[in-house]
């Protein structure tokens, strides 16, 4: 579900530092939820074989046993729930006992948050309401309500605001909304979309952490310390694409909010927990691509970058350190968290929610970390210098205990895929006065186990063959020959995140746009294809078309052409082509055009994968 863009005040989500909680909490009975805190996980915890960082939890509210309820009898059938000073409002359904047909709005007071529930939703926390109230009311369509007591809220999760937050700076604070790298780091600031938000409940508390994608398939990564249990993970709302509009100021872009699934694997000792999405919510966060995780060890001095929401704020980049004089990069490449040399060290930023974030190495574009522990010296001051500094999990420890989980193999790829499987409903997308309607099939109530083991396999096995099939990183992968101005990368008409390629044509153009695809490797098997899918939006009938043409160590040669169709909208044009079991020399993707004046021709989320069928 989306949100509208508004101008939220997004700077009240930050909160006190775990050890300074009690002093600085805006409401009465702040020492509660610092005892409430140690009930993270019920699982045994490791000892950190380290004393130079900690794991850094970042409470952002509290639960109160209070109810409230809304019955048929009311008039109005409508409570309002206020909570001076609070950032957010979220209520517990513990019962809706509803008409067929009626439905409960919770709201902000100005309707520009709107979500709408029905029956199927009871036993769930709603999503929660910026600001200190909220408005729920029992609507009904008219029919016979008799037998039917409305709506039971049973507990409300209340934000709070502080002066201080659980911080790990390293020197000054380099932190930056992701917007100010938009030109600058062209290529980090493409990779920001898998990232998003995680906000969930464990006893008393509530918080959050960092959390993305990985793998096309509904997998996402976070810390076992945020994720610890299936119980806590049925409180998960994930924020995607929450982030600032503008560098230091601005709107909050829209974002969309999806609710947590099922707890694949969880391990204490390497603070890994990989889990998937609510199924009904997994199409509408495709749109923002996958990480790639790199099983190789970290090298030491090499570059990393760390995409994070640090104190639950919309998404920053850790980009620089002032303490290191220049990029971020790996200091210790092995060091100890829970176990021997499952961590490395870096003097990037982060602060108390950055949990989770991934540690992306610049050369390759592939996550080398899971960041967990912010750097702890004995005087409590921040890190640095040596051997105070902020550490991650090593990917190459924990990828024996991810990869029976995954079912999609890791391939070379250089960059983050926007690999959407369907084309994105109308209902995907929020306005100020639409409502969202949750599925029909409740949140399933799982009891908390240590690992789960899939039931189902995958029927093929995909890999994408495409460098930056989004252009959101502007690759020269992509080679644009005889163009003419106007012919590129624009932040406009884009069908997903922020970029896509635009042909504009004109009297005697002859453009070719191309990528040369690396084949190495690739020897197919009886039963591959090639899937080929390009989104295009075509304004005023050019001509052109798409092609994919694939070339064998044998010399046998295959074209197939998708000529481009006026439609005014971006729609799916593909095909699959089956392989011969021969290796491949030669395999080109390329996008003509030659047309008429402004004729123009936009092409978004390209992807082209080699897919084998599991036998």
């Amino acid at each position: 579900m989306t949100t509208p863009k508004r101008g939220l005040n997004t700077r009240t989500w930050i909160v006190g530092a775990l050890i300074l909680v009690a002093g600085t909490l805006g409401f009465a009975g702040a020492l509660s939820l610092v005892s409430s805190m140690q009930q993270i996980s019920t699982d045994p915890q490791p000892t950190l074989l380290t004393n130079t960082a900690e794991v850094i939890v970042q409470p952002v509210g509290r639960v109160v046993d209070d109810r409230f309820a809304v019955s048929y009898d009311d008039s109005p059938r409508e409570i309002v729930i206020t909570y001076a000073g609070a950032t957010y409002i979220q209520p517990f359904l513990e019962n809706i006992d509803i008409a067929p047909g009626d439905t409960v709005v919770i709201a902000s007071p100005d309707g520009v948050q709107r979500y709408t529930y029905d029956s199927a939703s009871a036993g769930q926390w709603a999503y929660p309401i910026d600001g200190d109230t909220a408005v729920v009311t029992l609507t009904s369509s008219g029919g016979d309500h008799a037998g039917h007591t409305g709506v039971l809220i049973s507990r409300v999760g209340q934000g709070f605001s502080a002066t201080e937050f659980a911080q790990s700076l390293c020197g000054s604070n380099d932190l930056a909304d992701v917007a100010c790298s938009a030109s600058s780091f062209p290529i980090e600031y493409g990779l920001r979309q898998p990232v998003a938000r995680l906000f969930y409940t464990n006893g008393g508390g509530q918080y959050v952490c960092t959390t993305w994608r990985v793998t096309p398939g509904n997998f996402m990564l976070t810390n076992q310390h945020c994720i610890p249990n299936q119980a806590v993970l049925n409180t998960a709302i994930v924020r995607f694409n929450f982030q600032s509009a503008g560098c230091g100021a601005g709107s909050i872009e829209p974002y969309v909010e999806v609710r947590g699934g099922s707890l694949i694997f969880v391990n204490a000792t390497y603070d890994v927990a990989l889990y998937s999405l609510r199924e009904s919510d997994f199409p509408l966060v495709q749109q923002f691509g996958y990480l790639e995780l790199d099983t190789s060890a970290p090298s030491a001095n090499e570059t990393i970058f760390i995409p994070q929401h640090p104190a639950g704020l919309p998404k920053m980049f850790g980009l620089n350190s002032t303490s290191d004089g220049g990029r971020c990069r790996v200091i210790v490449p092995s060091t100890a968290g829970y176990a021997a040399n499952s961590d490395l060290a870096y003097t990037c930023d982060t602060r108390g929610g950055s949990s989770g974030s991934p540690v992306i190495a610049l050369d390759t574009l592939r996550v080398v970390g899971l960041h967990h522990l912010g750097a702890g010296r004995p005087d409590g001051s921040q890190c640095g210098p040596s051997p105070y500094y902020n550490q991650a999990v090593r990917i190459d420890q924990i990828w024996p205990l991810l990869e029976p989980y995954l079912p999609q193999p890791f391939v070379p790829q250089s960059t983050a895929t926007s690999t959407p499987t369907e084309t994105l409903t109308p209902s995907a997308t929020f306005t100020p006065t639409q409502t969202f309607t949750p599925s029909n099939t409740p949140t399933p109530t799982f009891t908390p186990t240590v690992t789960h083991t899939p039931t189902t396999t995958p029927e093929r096995i995909a890999r994408e063959l495409l460098v930056d099939g989004g252009f959101e990183l502007h690759s020269d992968a992509w080679v644009l020959i005889d163009g003419t101005d106007g012919d590129e990368v624009r932040d406009r008409k884009q069908r997903s995140g922020g970029w896509a390629f635009q042909l504009k044509g004109g009297a005697g153009d002859n453009v070719k746009l191309l990528q040369t695809v690396d084949v190495s490797g690739i020897t197919p098997v009886e039963g591959d294809t090639l899937e080929f899918v390009a989104h295009i939006d075509v304004r005023k009938l050019p001509v052109g078309f798409a092609m994919l043409r694939v070339t064998y160590a044998d010399g046998v040669r295959e074209k197939v052409k998708i000529r481009f169709e006026s439609a005014g909208h971006y729609e799916p044009r593909s095909v699959v082509i089956p392989l011969r079991a021969v290796a491949l020399s030669h395999l080109v993707v390329k996008f003509r055009h030659w047309s008429q004046d402004n004729a123009k021709v936009w092409i978004d989320d390209v992807r082209l994968e080699w897919i084998s069928p599991l036998s």
